[in-house]
């Protein structure tokens, strides 16, 4: 069986330096990693289907398209064009239940409370708790402090 992870994260906003007039980014400290079992659902990545889009969200079923089967009236050249080369995958999906899920999630957002204070977007700075599924084992993002370009 395949696994997902619950991670928790306290999140802050860093200054990232004076381009433009100064910008930031956000960045995550992991808090706890808690693994749930998992199966593994075929689908398209991330944005280039919306019918695997709304599965990934529990509405309705992933496809199993491939380019060529998106729109008959065009050309395998065109679906290719309008849709990128075949983004065939899998997809993970917890076991648990949605409502399940939710609660863990709520569970653990008060269980972390006490770390969320101020605002990340305020001048004054803050640290927010956030709860994000994820394919692997939480760890500080970004990997590397942006650049900016």
């Amino acid at each position: 069986m395949e696994r997902l992870f619950v991670n928790v994260y306290a999140v802050t906003r860093n200054y990232g330096g004076p381009e433009e007039g100064g910008w930031y980014y956000n960045a995550g400290t992991p808090l706890a990693s808690i693994p749930i079992l998992a199966k593994k659902l075929p689908g398209h990545q991330a944005g280039h289907c919306g019918r695997c889009d709304e599965a990934r969200k529990g509405n309705g079923e992933f496809c199993v398209e491939t380019p060529e089967q998106y729109r008959e009236d065009f050309t395998l050249e065109e679906n290719i064009e309008a849709f990128g080369e075949s983004q065939q995958t899998s997809h993970l999906l917890p076991v648990i239940t949605k409502e399940e899920l939710e609660a863990m999630i709520v569970s653990l957002k008060e269980m972390f409370d006490d770390m969320n204070w101020g605002n990340i977007y305020s001048v004054r700075g803050g640290s927010e708790v956030q709860v994000m599924v994820q394919e692997d084992f939480a760890e500080y993002w970004p990997r590397e402090n942006p650049h900016y370009e």
